[in-house]
């Protein structure tokens, strides 16, 4: 942007140009660009810096939307094994997925699923997989009214590829199912740190 485009913004979107150049400018304090204050620069400051040649672009996308592409620009160009994690979009159903990479590889993956039905859950699943469950439920006792105050329900699949958690708790407003599932090597890796040693060792 040139110093007359940022003179015409709105004050909104001066506001917001502002943050987002001094994200900019804190991720990067090499910059050779004169830059003295330790705060958001105003509609003035920005134009001093369009002035002096800083590439200067205003985005309008939502806060999420700009974590989601920096997250997958991190995940493509980075060589380290930090792990990068992906949250997906608002809107988007179920709501939300979360995607956990290492080394540019998908090793576990979380979905909360909200007024979903736990047994379709598990069909689907298990032919996804190919293998049955292990499943246990529990109720707690009905209180002096008979209403059933909470059901805990759980199942779990392993397979060569993967082990997946799925829990449903109908204690909870509306009820909350969660699925969590995770490379085979990564709960490989789980149960040999928490495996439970006998009496002999």
């Amino acid at each position: 942007m040139t110093a007359e485009q940022i003179h015409a913004l709105s004050k909104q979107d001066a506001y917001a140009l502002g943050q987002q150049v001094f994200a900019t400018v804190l991720s990067s304090p090499d910059t050779k660009y004169r830059v003295k204050w330790k705060r958001p620069p105003n509609r003035d400051e920005l134009e001093d810096l369009a002035k002096q040649g800083m590439p200067i672009v205003i985005d309008k996308r939502m806060p999420d939307v700009t974590s989601l592409c920096h997250s997958l620009l991190s995940l493509a160009t980075s060589a380290s094994s930090s792990p990068v994690v992906i949250q997906s979009l608002p809107n988007s159903r179920p709501r939300p997925i979360i995607w956990h990479f290492r080394n540019a590889a998908l090793f576990q993956m979380d979905i909360d699923f909200h007024g979903a039905d736990f047994g379709e859950v598990v069909r689907d699943l298990s032919a996804k997989t190919d293998t049955h469950p292990n499943e246990n439920k529990e109720v707690d006792t009905p209180n002096l009214y008979g209403a059933t105050l909470r059901v805990y329900r759980r199942a779990t699949w392993l397979t060569p590829e993967l082990y997946a958690l799925l829990e449903d708790d109908e204690g909870t407003v509306d009820g909350q199912m969660h699925l969590s599932v995770i490379s085979r090597a990564e709960y490989d890796t789980w149960a040999k740190a928490h495996a439970k040693k006998g009496s002999l060792d």
